[in-house]
């Protein structure tokens, strides 16, 4: 095998090893109402850390499209109704996230740990702002209930930033720790 087709598949297994995790991210969740904290987003900005942009895309999509496709993979189960839930707002917004991140890292590869911080922290506001969006729609116009956006806003966004803080902590952690340990194993 040439070294460019090993970097592919290797690349390949990774992208779908991040598409799995993000999919088992789904089910490590604490319940909230009416959105449950799961460790999706935590696995989605890994992704776009670790892999180059199009790898990072591809994961996220592939798990999006798995869901889609009806198999249970979201906290929620899964199928093409799935687009219906108010929740779904977070999710589709994991590929543009894990892309972002990897496209802004690829522009500046020797990062350290406190420059990778803000932009995990930056990709996890943007999942909470389109999960509110879609949130605040999916509620009023989809369900035909009542939501004001003060109530998207504080139960769809503002209770998870603590732990998102948390999360991209532990993602920039996680990225160097891994990108060190990979680098050592080359030389």
């Amino acid at each position: 095998m040439k070294k460019t087709t090993l970097q592919k598949t290797y690349l390949i297994v990774l992208s779908g090893m991040f598409t799995a995790l993000t999919a088992a991210g789904a089910f490590l969740k604490i319940p909230f109402y009416p959105v449950p904290m799961t460790l999706q987003s935590f696995f989605t900005i890994l992704a776009g850390g670790m892999l180059p942009p199009r790898y990072a895309l591809q994961s996220q999509l592939a798990y999006l499209l798995l869901g889609l496709a009806g198999l249970p993979v979201f906290a929620q189960g899964g199928g093409l109704g799935y687009i219906f839930q108010p929740t779904f707002g977070y999710l589709l917004s994991l590929p543009v996230v894990a892309y972002f991140i990897s496209k802004t890292f690829a522009r500046f590869p020797h990062r350290t740990f406190s420059q990778q911080i803000p932009v995990y922290l930056m990709a996890n506001i943007f999942i909470l702002l389109c999960g509110v969006l879609w949130l605040y729609l999916s509620i009023n116009f989809g369900l035909g209930k009542s939501i004001s956006l003060k109530q998207a806003l504080y139960g769809g966004a503002i209770i998870f930033l603590p732990g998102d803080v948390v999360k991209s902590v532990f993602a920039a952690f996680a990225t160097n720790t891994i990108q060190k340990s990979l680098l050592r194993r080359e030389e």
